[in-house]
């Protein structure tokens, strides 16, 4: 807004196409929670159970992007 940019541009619905075969799919609906909760979540405020249930499960899920890759100098083989 600030930077007189057009409407369409900030007011879109944000779209990571996280889906493969749904494209332009809204992340909210994808991620099944919005992104209020997912802030209020993170700073500590309230949010519903259903809403915290669904940012854990996806926090889980994802654990393994938390990770280094295995490289061929690991030895959790041996």
């Amino acid at each position: 807004k600030v930077l007189g940019a057009p409407a369409h541009l900030y007011e879109k619905a944000p779209t990571a196409d996280l889906e493969d075969n749904r494209p332009a799919l809204p992340d909210e609906v994808a991620l099944g929670v919005k992104y209020k909760d997912i802030d209020d979540y993170l700073e500590g405020k309230d949010v519903t159970d259903q809403a915290a249930e669904t940012i854990e499960k996806w926090y889980q899920k994802t654990a393994h992007k938390r990770h280094l890759p295995i490289t061929v100098f690991d030895n959790f083989w041996k």
